[in-house]
């Protein structure tokens, strides 16, 4: 729900050129992606200890 409402602000604050509004839009899918791929990293990162306990006690 939050980057719904991120598009809608950067669409609605944007000036009239479409050019400054893609560019907003495009910066902001580039932001997204790397906080996907950040929070996926220490995901695996957190729960690589928990399976090689798991792996260990078997």
């Amino acid at each position: 729900m939050f980057i719904a409402l991120a598009v809608a602000a950067v669409a609605s604050v944007g000036t009239p050129l479409g050019s400054e509004t893609s560019s907003a839009m495009s910066f902001n899918y580039v932001v997204r992606s790397v906080g996907y791929s950040l929070g996926s990293a220490i995901g695996g990162l957190i729960l690589i200890p928990d399976r090689r306990s798991s792996e260990t006690t078997s």
